[in-house]
């Protein structure tokens, strides 16, 4: 079984100044979101026997 790493922080008010920047902390965000989602449910996949 693998490693699950840590659920992305969102990012705080202050550091997404509404300037429409790409890209923008809020991308990066969304990115790690999905690659953790996927991670854990790969994880999950791995190992069946924790379903029990």
């Amino acid at each position: 079984m693998s490693h699950l790493s840590a659920k992305p922080n969102r990012p705080e008010e202050h550091e997404c100044c509404g300037g429409g920047c790409s890209p923008c902390v809020w991308d990066f965000y969304y990115e790690d979101l999905e690659r953790w989602k996927e991670q854990q449910k790969n994880d999950q996949n791995e190992s069946p026997e924790l379903e029990s």
